[in-house]
């Protein structure tokens, strides 16, 4: 019997997401609390979930402070965010770096990201369940990071991060629940293109993919109909989760735009988010980014409703 439990567990990066990164930031004295953290970190201490802070510290490998200074700045950081009514649970840190100046501190570590060993440790020391963990960064590694621990992440793309947080924090055990049927029941089509529903909301659809070989073109990245397959199932997705029983949806009209290209072995997210939700029709837009934040295609389509909704019983 699995002894993983089912408490959710925020991870977050430090540098850019809890503080702005000035760079090597290791002292209060160049610390600066980004918009809303300390009102997320509250936020999700109010709903039940763990917190965990997960940050590469190679300012100790190159000498522009100590170990000691790292430890002592979190103390200060855990305090301030008790006073406010949050709570972090753990924190992890990685001073190492390959090219550090500082011998003691210079070689490879699977602790620096992207590699995945900080969040692997705190996933075994706090017997989470990778299921019901996210990550939010503000770097490509961070989310690399996160893929290679099995756990879902999502870019913060700088603002309040209060705000940002919200919707992933107000996910209960019923949306989760959720999302895990939709991927249960997807059609031959969609589980052959490799799609991970993520998130399920009547306001949000979200899912990740990884670019197979099978999936690109001469040019080793995804191919077209391929991305515009993925946002179709979405934008499916999304509309049968607003329909009553009873009724259900078939697309009508797609456009899409490509704006880059996605390679081969990279992994892409997939944002699903409504323009316009009507008794007959929908419409949404499905945004698919690079593991960078960097939007590569945007595909609008209008959904059909079909059927007649059964009255409730």
């Amino acid at each position: 019997m699995s002894t993983l439990k089912t408490k959710r567990a925020l991870f977050l990066d430090r540098d850019g997401v809890i503080n702005v990164d000035h760079g090597y930031v290791g002292t209060r004295a160049r610390f600066e609390w980004i918009a809303g953290a300390r009102d997320a970190i509250a936020q999700a201490t109010a709903l039940g979930w763990r917190v965990f802070v997960v940050t590469n510290q190679s300012g100790v490998a190159r000498g522009y402070y100590a170990e000691a200074d790292v430890q002592a700045l979190h103390h200060w950081m855990v305090t301030e965010i008790a006073a406010s009514g949050g709570r972090i649970d753990d924190i992890r840190y990685c001073p190492y770096h390959p090219e550090g100046t500082v011998a003691a501190y210079r070689r490879v570590s699977d602790w620096r990201k992207p590699a995945p060993g900080m969040i692997h440790d705190l996933l075994r020391v706090w017997q989470i369940d990778p299921a019901h963990a996210l990550l939010i960064g503000d770097q490509a590694r961070d989310l690399q990071a996160a893929a290679a621990a099995g756990i879902r992440a999502a870019r913060f793309p700088g603002g309040n991060l209060a705000l940002f947080l919200h919707p992933y924090l107000s996910e209960t055990d019923v949306t989760m629940e959720l999302k895990d049927r939709i991927q249960a029941k997807l059609p031959p089509l969609p589980q052959h293109l490799g799609i991970e529903i993520t998130e399920a909301t009547q306001d949000r659809v979200c899912a990740e993919v990884t670019v197979r070989p099978d999936l690109s073109i001469e040019t080793n990245t995804l191919h077209g109909g391929a991305i515009m397959a993925i946002a179709d199932t979405l934008g499916a997705v999304a509309t049968i989760v607003n329909l009553p029983k009873g009724q259900w949806t078939a697309t009508l009209e797609s456009k899409t735009n490509f704006l880059g290209a996605a390679p081969t072995g990279s992994r892409v997210t997939f944002e699903c988010l409504p323009l316009h939700k009507g008794r007959r029709t929908m419409i949404w837009q499905t945004n698919m980014r690079n593991a960078a934040g960097k939007l590569l295609a945007q595909v609008t389509q209008t959904q059909m409703v079909l059927g007649e909704a059964k009255p409730a019983e």
